[in-house]
């Protein structure tokens, strides 16, 4: 990979080769003296000794050009970037707020369906017309940008997540809770979404079906009291037995009593269904 003229499109200042590496001005912070590097072979691409940012070579070019993942694996791919150039990302990355302007675009009619408008600006979800992708900005508990997570336009997407998006440390939803009473512990985003538009604005969905050691911690950190609303499907409720048993002692568990025939709180009707949800949950 050509390393030196990528970093010279990207604008980088004072670039000078140091053995197989690269010394620079670090493009996170002012300075006139070389503080950072692409370091070769290391588990990142990019360091910088003065301010401690690190990323792999797409989310520097992502920081330095305010794009999306697709466009930075893109341009990196004009200078020799293969898959095994990525790196390894330990932090979490915090992606550039101004990313979310280039979705904001009319979502696909399915989307509209299931969601109404108002929830769908308030959360900022968006649609990349590139990619033609459902755009769901992941935040931390803190309300950081962390990750962008990308369905595929259609009714029933499978998301996907941009690199170092670390999503595992993160509970989605969970910016939006303020009092935390309790949580209701959900799979996925549009479960969350239609709770809240219902008038249930207390999930947090873990993003998958496995909550992860970080995602407890977190979890257990911010409430006492935790309602699991995982899928009927048989992975979801095999799942759910699973964190009975890693929560119970933990925390007040109780389990969600869905209405007949659903099978995720992201196909409840009204708002009766979402209340019940809570009302009529069943103590472990």
């Amino acid at each position: 990979m050509n390393i030196r003229e990528l970093l010279q499109e990207l604008g980088v200042r004072k670039i000078s080769k140091s053995g197989q590496n690269y010394q620079m001005c670090c493009p996170f912070h002012e300075e006139e003296r070389p503080s950072s590097g692409v370091m070769i072979n290391y588990p990142y691409w990019f360091s910088c000794f003065t301010c401690g940012k690190k990323s792999n070579i797409l989310g520097l070019i992502m920081h330095i050009k305010k794009c999306t993942p697709w466009c930075a694996k893109r341009l990196a791919k004009k200078y020799g970037y293969s898959k095994k150039d990525t790196g390894e990302v330990k932090k979490v990355v915090v992606i550039s707020e101004s990313i979310l302007k280039n979705y904001k675009h009319t979502l696909p009619p399915w989307f509209l369906k299931r969601i109404k408008a108002n929830t769908i600006e308030q959360w900022e979800i968006g649609y990349d017309i590139t990619t033609k992708r459902v755009t769901i900005p992941i935040r931390d508990e803190q309300g950081k940008l962390r990750a962008i997570s990308y369905g595929s336009n259609k009714e029933y997407p499978k998301y996907k997540f941009d690199f170092g998006s670390q999503k595992g440390k993160v509970l989605y939803g969970l910016h939006r809770n303020n009092t935390r009473d309790f949580l209701i512990l959900v799979e996925g985003f549009l479960d969350v979404l239609k709770l809240w538009e219902l008038g249930v604005p207390y999930a947090v969905a873990i993003m998958g079906n496995m909550l992860t050691k970080d995602q407890e911690k977190l979890l257990i950190k911010s409430t006492d009291k935790v309602i699991l609303a995982l899928d009927t499907d048989a992975v979801g409720q095999a799942s759910s037995k699973s964190l009975e048993k890693r929560l119970k002692d933990k925390v007040a568990l109780k389990v969600g009593c869905y209405p007949y025939g659903k099978k995720d709180p992201g196909e409840f009707d009204n708002k009766k269904q979402a209340k019940n949800l809570v009302i009529n949950s069943e103590r472990v």
